[in-house]
């Protein structure tokens, strides 16, 4: 028997304000990025309570955001809840999401965001993802650490941001110059 499909719009306003304040409140799996990795951990600027002030009193602009027949999946369901706070946000504005990036006409991976830090004045390549890992060991290596699928451990997962976190340089040059500076970010939870 197939289980129901769950979709975003069956989400009701409560549990969309409570995930959107877990996703900026809720610390990174790391709280600075792993040693000999190019990257700084990403940590969502305090925007609830900025947010709450626009939103909460007009629940149907959360409501419209997720109105949507797509599939529920988890984390296509994080990206969205991170591009509803950019996308209110004052200080972070949203340059691109979801970019694919070709070479020779062939993908290589995708853009999670680009982000404008309006404060600081920087592009921020944010990846992002939400994933449930097991120590399977005393020992804390990061290849100890299994992910949903058994083939999944956290040390591949890390592997695997240092490699997206190159692609802003096959950027389309609308989008960025060869001469932006752009931040690599990455928020693990």
């Amino acid at each position: 028997m197939h289980q129901p499909v769950f979709q975003y719009k069956d989400i009701s306003f409560s549990q969309l304000i409570n995930d959107i304040k877990w996703v900026i409140e809720s610390p990174s799996i790391f709280e600075i990025a792993p040693e000999n990795y190019p990257w700084e951990t990403f940590v969502i600027p305090e925007l609830f309570e900025e947010m709450m002030k626009n939103t909460i009193n007009s629940p149907e602009v959360v409501l419209d955001y997720f109105n949507s027949e797509e599939q529920f999946i988890l984390g296509k369901y994080f990206e969205k809840l991170l591009g509803f706070i950019f996308d209110y946000s004052k200080k972070l504005e949203i340059v691109v999401k979801g970019l694919q990036i070709f070479n020779d006409s062939r993908t290589i991976g995708e853009i999670d965001f680009l982000l404008n830090d309006k404060q600081n004045k920087k592009i921020i390549q944010l990846e992002v993802a939400v994933k449930y890992y097991l120590g399977t060991d005393s020992d804390a290596a990061w290849s100890k650490w299994i992910g949903p699928n058994g083939a999944d451990n956290l040390e591949r997962k890390i592997d695997k941001f240092a490699v997206q976190l190159t692609m802003a340089g096959f950027v389309n040059s609308e989008i960025l110059t060869k001469d932006t500076l752009v931040s690599p970010k990455i928020l693990l939870k």
